[in-house]
C-alpha cells in the first residue's frame, strides 16, 4: 500500500485487521505520513484514533465514546515528536461505526494536506462534538456481560484498585482486561463451573509476552444475587474521588442499565485461579495466512499457578 493512499477504505483496511499492541508505549501507530506528520493506529483501551499537528487553540471533548485530546505531545520514537498536536479517538462497536470513522479520518487527513498549514483540520477535529455525542453507547451481549461483571468482581476484590482502575483496558476490543508495571491480565470468566470460555488467537498464540496472566473467574446465575449496575454502584463507592472519574470514564461506553442477569457475587470473588498462558491449551496456528482464531476453552483442570501477587 502506498504512503500516500490515505483513503476511507485504506484506512478500514488498516484499522480492521488483527491487532499486536505495542505494549512499550499507549498507542500503536499503524499507518503514518512522515512530511505531514499524521498518523492512524489503536490506544491501549482499544479505541482508533488520528492524531496530527494542532494549529490554533481549541478545547478538547469526550462525548461517549469519542475523545479529542488537544495541545497533545504524540511520540513516535525514531521518527521524532508531533508537537503540539491533537488526537481524535474512538471506541468502536460496528463495522459501519468504523467506515464510518474511517471516512472523517480520511477528510482530516485531507485538510491537512490540503489547507497549507493552516487550522482547518483542528476545528474540523473540534467540529465534530455534537456527532459524537448522538452515538449511543455499546449495548452489552450475553458474552459481554458476562465478562463485564468479572472484571468489576476483580475491581471489587483487589486491594490494589487504583493500578486496576487506571488499567483498565474497559473496550471490547483491547488485547487484555488490565494492564500496569509491565503485566498484563486477562479475565475469563464463566456461569458454569466447567469454566468454559472463549480465547483469541492475538492473546495466546504470541508466546513473547512473559508478563500475561489468565485469571478464570466461575460466576454462577443467581435470581437472588446482583447485576451489572449494581456491582458497579458497589465498585465506585468502595473509590476515593479521583479514582471515581476515571471509572465513570471507562464505564461510560456500555449501556449496563438494561443489563437483567443476576450473579452470585460472594462465590465469584472466591473462585479465582490464576493460571498461566503456558499452560492454556492452543490449537496449531502454523500457517501464516491464519491471522486470527477463536476457540473455546475449558479452564477447569488448568493450574492455579499463575501470578496473582501483581493483582490481589
Amino acid at each position: 500500500m502506498l504512503e500516500n493512499d490515505w483513503d476511507a477504505t485504506s484506512i478500514y483496511t488498516i484499522l480492521d485487521a488483527p491487532r499486536v499492541h505495542d505494549f512499550g508505549s499507549e498507542i500503536t501507530v499503524l499507518k503514518s505520513d512522515e512530511n505531514l506528520k499524521v498518523v492512524v493506529g489503536y490506544s491501549e483501551n482499544g479505541s482508533v484514533f488520528f492524531g496530527c499537528p494542532q494549529v490554533g487553540h481549541i478545547q478538547g471533548f469526550r462525548k461517549g465514546r469519542a475523545k479529542l485530546e488537544v495541545s497533545q505531545s504524540i511520540d513516535l520514537k525514531e521518527r521524532g515528536l508531533i508537537e503540539p498536536a491533537f488526537a481524535l479517538s474512538f471506541l468502536v462497536n460496528s463495522e459501519e461505526e468504523l467506515s464510518a470513522i474511517c471516512t472523517i479520518f480520511s477528510g482530516l487527513y485531507d485538510l491537512n494536506k490540503n489547507a497549507n498549514g493552516t487550522e482547518k483540520a483542528t476545528l474540523a477535529a473540534q467540529g465534530f462534538e455534537d456527532y459524537f455525542a448522538e452515538l449511543p453507547k455499546i449495548g452489552l451481549s450475553n458474552e459481554l456481560e458476562i465478562g463485564l461483571f468479572g472484571e468489576l468482581v476483580v475491581l471489587a476484590a483487589s486491594i490494589k484498585k487504583q493500578e486496576l482502575v487506571r488499567g483498565w483496558h474497559s473496550a471490547p476490543d483491547a488485547t487484555y482486561d488490565f494492564s500496569f508495571d509491565g503485566n498484563r491480565l486477562e479475565v475469563k470468566t464463566s456461569t458454569r463451573p466447567t469454566r468454559l470460555v472463549w480465547l483469541r488467537g492475538s492473546q495466546t498464540l504470541n508466546d513473547a509476552d512473559p508478563g500475561l496472566t489468565y485469571l478464570s473467574i466461575y460466576a454462577p446465575l443467581d435470581d437472588a444475587g446482583i447485576n451489572l449496575l449494581e456491582l458497579s454502584t458497589r465498585v465506585r463507592e468502595s473509590f476515593a474521588p479521583p479514582l471515581k472519574s476515571i471509572f465513570d470514564e471507562k464505564l461510560a461506553s456500555y449501556d449496563i442499565s438494561s443489563c437483567q442477569k443476576r450473579f452470585d457475587f460472594q462465590r465469584a470473588a472466591e473462585s479465582f485461579r490464576f493460571i498461566s498462558p503456558s499452560d492454556v491449551p492452543i490449537p496449531n496456528a502454523e500457517d501464516p495466512r491464519i491471522l486470527e482464531i477463536r476457540w473455546k476453552c475449558s479452564f477447569e483442570n488448568l493450574p492455579n499457578e499463575g501470578d496473582s501477587a501483581s493483582w490481589i
